[in-house]
């Protein structure tokens, strides 16, 4: 399969996923099953958000330095990226950043995990707006965590 019929059927699964579920945050290890082949979307969508923040954040090295063949060849792949990223933006609750700033360290939002928790939060809503698993919110709050499943 080519790459251009690869995303072509990546993008027929994230539109799957959205219409179902009302939004474009597929969970990292997410598995959407496509005409009964399972199509590891997580990945796709994680990839295609890292590979526009790498291809930016390397046009402006490239400019600040004054590489104006590395300037070039990243000027020609973006453009060839462009149309991908207009059919990702196409999709309703497509977002290329993080929808809504995280907590400043893995700790302060684990605090409030556990605060939420002890105020009787229920994991998956946990899960849901901090976007992680709901196995990742049981680690976090530690044992017990499943009597509020």
């Amino acid at each position: 399969m080519d790459n251009n019929l690869r995303f072509q059927w990546y993008v027929v699964a994230l539109r799957q996923f959205a219409s179902r579920e009302g939004h474009c945050r597929v969970p990292a290890l997410h598995v959407e099953v496509l005409e009964g082949m399972e199509v590891k979307l997580g990945s796709f969508v994680s990839y295609q958000r890292q590979r526009r923040r790498k291809l930016r954040e390397d046009l402006n090295l490239a400019q600040n330095r004054g590489d104006l063949e590395a300037v070039r060849k990243l000027e020609s792949t973006m453009r060839k990226f462009k149309e991908r990223e207009e059919e990702l933006e196409a999709i309703a609750g497509w977002a290329w950043g993080p929808l809504r700033p995280g907590p400043s360290s893995k700790a302060a939002r684990n605090r409030e995990i556990k605060q939420l928790y002890g105020n009787g939060t229920q994991v998956k809503a946990l899960a849901d707006r901090y976007e992680l698993s709901r196995q990742r919110i049981h680690q976090i709050v530690g044992p017990g965590a499943l009597t509020n499943a």
